[in-house]
């Protein structure tokens, strides 16, 4: 628990220290070790053009160019997504082919995605392979 304080304390110092550029704002309503990706900006900065990994072989590659692309189940997910009022916006073209806007939460080494604009399931992608896991992209 004192790493993770450590951590997010350094982050928020690196923040502050670069005049919070990218306005990841701390939320004591989801978890006190996260920080809520607020603008477009700041999620191509931590999360778009990275590789993401859920484990169990399944990952995500959200592209800076609005497509979508990895492996979920087995299978290959294909898609676009946007930014859209805070939040990112997915429409999958492959899977289930439905559209979800998710909060995005950064973490320690990756992020939480809450569907539902935050009120759905949450996730965590690690920015890591997991066991099981195959590259992203």
């Amino acid at each position: 628990m004192l790493k993770v304080i450590a951590i997010t304390l350094s982050l928020a110092a690196t923040l502050a220290a670069c005049g919070n550029r990218y306005n990841v704002i701390s939320t004591n309503d989801v978890s006190r070790d996260s920080s809520v990706i607020k603008t477009e900006e700041a999620f191509r900065a931590y999360v778009a053009g990275r590789p993401l990994y859920l484990g169990d072989g399944n990952n995500l590659f959200i592209h800076q160019d609005g497509t979508i692309s990895g492996v979920f189940g087995g299978e290959q997910m294909t898609g676009n997504w946007e930014w859209r009022r805070g939040y990112y916006c997915r429409t999958l073209a492959s899977h289930s082919q439905d559209s979800d806007c998710q909060l995005f939460l950064l973490i320690e080494n990756g992020v939480i995605g809450i569907r539902d604009r935050g009120q759905g399931a949450q996730f965590t992608y690690s920015y890591s392979p997991k066991e099981g896991d195959v590259s992203a992209g």
